[in-house]
């Protein structure tokens, strides 16, 4: 799934597996498409006070700062060949 999708809603998610998680540790789990996550990289933020606007309320990716950026933006820019 890793060149159609990632861990992350965004369309049909019919085809995709379901996302088992804890929601101790995760309040939502969806699954985006690597087109709508690139158009997305300009926001996000690690700040604790950080209080997303926009279409952001729905989908923000952790700031520059953090791994989990540098790892969504590798994948979200990485061509399909």
């Amino acid at each position: 799934f890793r060149g159609r999708a990632a861990a992350g809603g965004g369309g049909n998610d019919d085809y995709l597996p379901k996302i088992d998680f804890d929601t101790r540790e995760m309040e939502d789990v969806r699954w985006f498409h690597r087109d709508f996550v690139a158009r997305r990289l300009d926001g996000g933020s690690t700040a604790l006070s950080y209080d997303p606007k926009g279409e952001e309320r729905d989908f923000h990716i952790p700031g520059k700062a953090s791994l989990a950026r540098i790892l969504i933006t590798e994948w979200a820019l990485e061509t399909m060949g």
